[in-house]
């Protein structure tokens, strides 16, 4: 079994980077897009998981800085069994709003990895 999941966007942005799931959600919230009530669920959710895990931008600010770091992308563990239990609130919210996403598995991030469910 891969070590490591991603969830991303199944399609490239205007940059040509897939971004994570997180950054999707996200995006639907800060363009007025999700209703009032999957919107308070994304405000709690994600003060929930800021106060639960560590955004690894805090630790090392530098980590997704285009310039030094191009590509740079999260992965987690797949023994990071209650995160992905988190996830899959966020991706039940991409579903409602019909954004694409896939699931990467790996054993190696930046290296190939295996696309196992797409939306």
């Amino acid at each position: 079994m891969p070590k490591f999941l991603r969830f991303q966007s199944a399609v490239p942005n205007r940059r040509g980077v897939f971004p994570g799931v997180f950054a999707l959600a996200n995006g639907l919230a800060y363009a007025g897009t999700l209703s009032s009530s999957d919107h308070q669920w994304w405000q709690v959710t994600n003060a929930h998981g800021e106060a639960t895990w560590t955004d690894p931008s805090t630790v090392d600010p530098s980590c997704y800085d285009r310039d030094l770091n191009p590509g740079a992308v999260s992965w987690f563990k797949t023994d990071a069994t209650a995160l992905i239990a988190m996830c899959r609130g966020y991706l039940d919210l991409l579903d409602r709003y019909d954004v694409p996403w896939v699931e990467l598995r790996t054993d190696h991030p930046g290296g190939s990895s295996t696309r196992t469910r797409h939306r």
